[in-house]
C-alpha cells in the first residue's frame, strides 16, 4: 500500500476521533470515476441486514433522473446494477417489493444531490422534499447513496461517474454495483480496522 494511501486512510481514523456516531473516508478513484464521503454509523449491524434482506428484497427509492431515459427505467437500471453486490446473501434492492418484504429499511438513491445532502438528511426526507428533479443528458452523473433504517442512516456515500450520457454506459453498472459492496460489508470497516477497504 502506498503512501499516499495510507495518508488517506489516516484521515478517516482522525476523522472518526472527532465525529461522534459516524466516520468517513476521503474518497477511492478508480476507473476515472470517484467514490467517496464513506459514511457509518456505530449500529450499522450486517447480522442484522442478513436476518432481514439476505436472500429476500429490500425497497429501493430513486430520485433525480439526469438520463435521457425516463425514471421508472432508471431505477430499474439501478436495482439490476446493484443486486447482490452486498456482502453476504445476495440482496434484490427494488422499487417494487413484495408485502412480505421488511418495511422499515430501504436504499435512497439521490441523483444529482445539493453539495449539503449527507445520508442521515436523505434518510429523514428533509433533501429529498427539496431534490432537483435533473434534466436528462447530463453527462457530469453523480449520486448520493444511503442504507436506511427506519429513517436513520446506517451507512451512506457519494459516487462521481463523471462523463456518461446514458445508462448503457458501463461505468453505471461498475459504479453502482462497487458502491452496493462498500454500502453493505460485513463490518463498519472504521470500527477498529487498520487496514484500508479494497479498491481504496
Amino acid at each position: 500500500m502506498t503512501n499516499n494511501h495510507s495518508s488517506k486512510f489516516s484521515l478517516g481514523r482522525l476523522l472518526a476521533v472527532s465525529i461522534v456516531g459516524t466516520v468517513a473516508l476521503v474518497g477511492c478513484a478508480f476507473d476515472g470515476s470517484l467514490l467517496y464521503r464513506e459514511s457509518f454509523q456505530e449500529r450499522y449491524d450486517h447480522d442484522q441486514l442478513m436476518a432481514f434482506n439476505g436472500d429476500k428484497q429490500m425497497r429501493l427509492d430513486v430520485y433525480g433522473n439526469p438520463f435521457e431515459e425516463n425514471a421508472d427505467t432508471v431505477a430499474t437500471a439501478v436495482s439490476k446494477a446493484m443486486y447482490g453486490h452486498n456482502d453476504g446473501l445476495p440482496i434484490e434492492f427494488t422499487a417494487s417489493p413484495s408485502p412480505e418484504t421488511f418495511e422499515h429499511n430501504r436504499v435512497v438513491v439521490l441523483f444529482q444531490p445539493p453539495p449539503s445532502a449527507i445520508g442521515r438528511t436523505v434518510c429523514d426526507g428533509s433533501t429529498l422534499a427539496s431534490a432537483d428533479p435533473g434534466a436528462g443528458g447530463n453527462s457530469n452523473v453523480e449520486a448520493l447513496i444511503a442504507f436506511c433504517w427506519r429513517g436513520a442512516e446506517r451507512s451512506s456515500l457519494r459516487i462521481r461517474m463523471g462523463d456518461i450520457s446514458s445508462l448503457q454506459d458501463p461505468s453505471f453498472d461498475t459504479m453502482f454495483s462497487r458502491a452496493t459492496n462498500r454500502l453493505m460489508p460485513y463490518k463498519n470497516p472504521f470500527s477498529g480496522s487498520e487496514t484500508c477497504r479494497p479498491n481504496c
